[in-house]
């Protein structure tokens, strides 16, 4: 009897370390139960609160949630709070704001560094992307503030509610210390449901409005920039009540699935795990990676893009947003042309048995054409190469499992299909470097490929080095690689040519063979 129960709890603590996403430095662990969506660096990690297998029910609610997790130090709080910090810190707000609780006051009439968002986004001015939230989203905003207790730990929680684009946004935050850190949590629940039918009156509207030779006006790129950040206050007792439950549930469920403890050993290296290719790849330290996973009934497939943290940062922060959008404003560069194309003459071909002609078009089709000033696609350049500037390298994954006949047709004449991908790759890639220096925008340089075709898999390996605006040299490896089993996968990774390849990555694809 007892070996059975112990059986059962190893199996039930097999199976929720599965679910399982851990960070060991940073001390803590999360029930992320195989999302769709996810992103993770040393620092923060995210991931979609919806599984990628129940897309369907997400398109059937049009609600979805994400969970990012992001940790202070002790170190990086007294920059933010500028006091020391500790847990017992932590704890000592914590009792100050329950008084206020408990004497139904308002606890935001006390001073609290600790919900300053304003100090956090200050600590993390180089990301651009929390900078902005903070300061663009919750400015005007106040937030409803609760305390509680989860899993043994004090908590404080920041909740907001808000209207925007059309979309029922709720952000709940959680704040909890363990050892000396701070622990942010943060749920971000957009519904598209509830005001559906005014996006669909609004949109209606818009449609009656535009006319076919329209001009992409100041003022009415001004109107849409301003539409598009409003933001309206909601009231939680004029949303049903059983919406703002479940917005609430999803909220609590990931702060149950968290769990926190003593940090161990130094920062390590970023692994990317793809669990349809069952294989990983060790990044840079100072790299990430997002992910999407899907899994249907006949097919499953995960796609994965990794680059480094410091270089998207700073692109993001030069990215020069307003001088583009000024270009829109002041100068009217996009414009639509209604363009009448008359119907063509049918030719003796095109004429049926019976005298009929089933092609040729008794009236003229109206054609719509964008063009952008000469200012626009200059500036546009500019911010390019600013970009191509700071970018470094990237890694790309794609793999995928289906039952699909093409690759047993594929696999079993192994010598012939490795005959015609040869001359189709020798051919177009010839094709391509023969173009070299005449394209201002993307040139082939050099290339080699290598190709093995058996009756068990496929392997494909195309070395590149291109030039894109001439400048700027890049060397590629894209690996195409497939199994008798349906299983596949691409890879491509690419960086500057005066920059080494990393060892690690090249490691991990040496091994991405399946």
């Amino acid at each position: 009897m007892k070996k059975s129960l112990a059986l059962t709890a190893a199996l039930v603590l097999c199976a929720s370390q599965a679910w399982a996403y851990e960070n060991l430095h940073a001390g803590y662990s999360v029930q992320d139960k195989n999302p769709f969506y996810k992103m993770a660096s040393k620092d923060i990690y995210a991931y979609s609160s919806f599984g990628a297998d129940n897309l369907s029910k997400l398109e059937k609610i049009q609600r979805g949630s994400v969970h990012i997790i992001a940790y202070y130090t002790a170190e990086e709080m007294e920059k933010i709070i500028g006091e020391k910090f500790t847990t017992a810190y932590f704890d000592k707000q914590y009792e100050q704001m329950a008084v206020l609780q408990r004497s139904e006051l308002n606890m935001l009439t006390v001073p609290n560094p600790l919900l300053d968002m304003e100090r956090y986004a200050e600590q993390d001015n180089d990301n651009t992307i929390i900078t902005q939230y903070y300061k663009e989203q919750f400015k005007t905003l106040e937030p409803k503030i609760s305390l509680g207790i989860v899993n043994g730990q004090r908590t404080i929680k920041l909740s907001y509610l808000y209207k925007q684009m059309k979309s029922l946004i709720a952000v709940d935050q959680t704040l909890l210390s363990v050892n000396d850190r701070l622990y942010m949590l943060t749920t971000v629940t957009v519904d598209d449901k509830i005001y559906a039918d005014d996006a669909k009156t609004t949109a209606d509207k818009e449609q009656k409005e535009t006319t076919a030779d329209d001009v992409v006006s100041k003022e009415k790129l001004n109107e849409a920039i301003k539409q598009a950040t409003k933001i309206e206050k909601v009231n939680p007792a004029d949303i049903d009540a059983k919406i703002i439950k479940a917005m609430d549930k999803t909220h609590e469920r990931f702060i149950k699935g968290f769990k926190a403890f003593a940090p161990q050993g130094s920062v390590k290296p970023i692994v990317l795990k793809d669990d349809v290719a069952k294989k990983t790849i060790t990044l840079p330290q100072d790299w990430f990676y997002t992910q999407i996973q899907i899994k249907e009934k006949e097919a499953e497939g995960s796609i994965t893009t990794a680059a480094s943290l410091p270089a998207m940062k700073k692109i993001a922060q030069e990215l020069d947003y307003m001088g583009i959008y000024g270009l829109f404003a002041d100068d009217f560069i996009m414009k639509r042309h209604n363009t009448h194309i008359e119907a063509a003459e049918p030719e003796v071909n095109e004429i049926d048995a019976d005298g009929s002609d089933s092609h040729a078009s008794t009236e003229g089709e109206a054609k719509i054409n964008y063009e952008l000033s000469e200012a626009a696609e200059a500036k546009i350049l500019a911010e390019t190469r600013k970009a191509l500037k700071n970018f470094d390298a990237m890694l790309f994954t794609c793999s995928f499992k289906l039952n699909d006949k093409d690759f047993q047709e594929m696999l079993a004449l192994p010598r012939t299909q490795q005959l015609e991908t040869e001359m189709f790759l020798s051919e177009t890639l010839q094709r391509l470097k023969n173009h070299h220096n005449q394209d201002a925008y993307l040139s082939l340089d050099d290339y080699s490929y290598d190709i093995s075709f058996t009756k068990e898999k496929v392997l494909i390996d195309i070395n590149t080095k291109i030039s894109v605006l001439k400048d700027f040299k890049f060397t590629n490896l894209m690996r195409f690689a497939s199994l008798s089993n349906n299983c596949g996968g691409m890879m491509l990774y690419t960086h500057k040519s005066d920059l080494p390849a990393d060892e690690q990555i090249m490691k991990g694809i040496d091994e991405w063979q399946f």
